[in-house]
C-alpha cells in the first residue's frame, strides 16, 4: 500500500474537525455545567464518543508513520513560518502573565514557570525575526521550550490530580503531553541532531499534537466567542497556546515535507 501524504494531510484536518465538532457538542449538551462531568444519562454515549475520537488520533498518527519519506533536513525559514513563530510567541508570554496558578503551587514552580515561559517567548519571537533576517539562532536556546512546557506538566498534574477525570482537562493534559515530544522533536530538528532520524518519527509527532491541540483549543474558543464560557472548567488560558501551537505545527510540518526536502527512508536505514 502507497502511503500517500496528501492523505495524511487530508485525513489529519477531516480527523481533527470530526472531533472539534464532537468535544463542541460534548461541552454543550452531555457535560454538567457546575462539575464538568457528563450527565449521568449521557456518560455511556459521552465515553463511546471519547474513545472514538483517541482512536481516529491513533489511526491518523499510525497512517502518518507508515509514510515512506522523511525530511533531509530542517525547513528553510519563509514568511509563514515567522508569522506563526510570532503568533506562538505572543500566545506564550499572554499564557504566563494571566495563567491562574494555585495558591499551593511551590514558589520554585512559579518562578520557573515566569522564567522559563519568557525565555521561550524571546526564543520563538527569534525564530519569528529570523525568518525574515536570515540569522540563526544559537541551537542550545532551542531547549528553553522543552523545560517550558516540562514545567508546565509538573503544574498541571499537581493541580488536576484530583480532577482529572473531567473531559477538559484529560484533552489539556494529553495535549500537553504532545507539545512536549513536539518541542523536543522541533529542537533536534533544528539543531541538526540527526535529522533524517529525527524526520522518522516527526510527522506521527506532529499529527497527533496537531490534532489533540485542536481538540482541546478549538472547542473551548468556541466555547467562548460563542458566549458559552461558563461551560469551560479550566480557569487557565492554555488554549490559547495550543491553538498557537497546532498552527505552528501544521506549518512547520508543510514546509518540512516539500517533495525537494525528502528522501526515502530505506536510503537512511541503507546508510547506517
Amino acid at each position: 500500500m502507497t502511503i500517500n501524504k496528501t492523505v495524511v494531510y487530508i485525513l489529519t484536518l477531516l480527523g481533527t474537525l470530526g472531533i472539534v465538532v464532537m468535544r463542541t457538542v460534548q461541552s454543550l449538551i452531555m457535560v454538567e455545567r457546575g462539575s464538568g462531568f457528563f450527565i449521568e444519562g449521557y456518560s455511556t454515549v459521552a465515553a463511546a464518543m471519547l474513545i472514538f475520537m483517541f482512536a481516529i488520533i491513533v489511526i491518523a498518527a499510525i497512517y502518518a508513520f507508515l509514510y515512506p519519506k522523511v525530511p533531509r533536513k530542517a525547513p528553510e525559514k519563509n514568511g509563514a513560518i515567522g508569522i506563526v513563530s510570532f503568533l506562538l510567541a505572543f500566545a506564550v508570554i499572554y499564557e504566563v502573565l494571566f495563567t491562574e496558578i494555585s495558591v499551593n503551587t511551590p514558589f520554585w514552580q512559579v518562578v520557573l514557570h515566569l522564567t522559563l515561559g519568557a525565555a521561550t517567548t524571546v526564543i520563538f519571537f527569534l525564530h519569528g525575526i529570523s525568518a525574515f533576517a536570515k540569522f540563526r539562532i544559537p541551537p542550545m536556546l532551542n531547549i528553553i521550550p522543552v523545560l517550558f512546557w516540562i514545567i508546565k506538566l509538573i503544574i498541571i498534574f499537581s493541580n488536576y490530580s484530583s480532577l482529572a477525570a473531567i473531559t477538559e482537562n484529560v484533552f489539556e493534559l494529553a495535549s500537553l503531553c504532545a507539545i512536549l515530544v513536539f518541542v523536543l522533536q522541533f529542537a533536534k530538528h533544528q539543531n541538526d541532531i540527526a535529522p533524517q532520524k529525527t524526520g522518522r518519527t516527526l510527522l506521527p509527532i506532529s499529527v497527533i499534537t496537531f490534532m489533540l491541540c485542536g481538540a482541546y483549543a478549538i472547542p473551548q474558543l468556541i466555547l467562548y466567542f460563542s458566549g458559552n464560557k461558563d461551560l469551560a472548567h479550566t480557569s487557565n488560558v492554555t488554549f490559547i497556546t495550543s491553538f498557537a501551537i497546532m498552527l505552528f505545527v501544521g506549518v512547520y510540518v508543510y514546509l518540512s515535507f516539500k517533495n525537494d526536502n525528502l528522501t526515502e527512508k530505506t536510503k537512511i536505514e541503507n546508510e547506517e
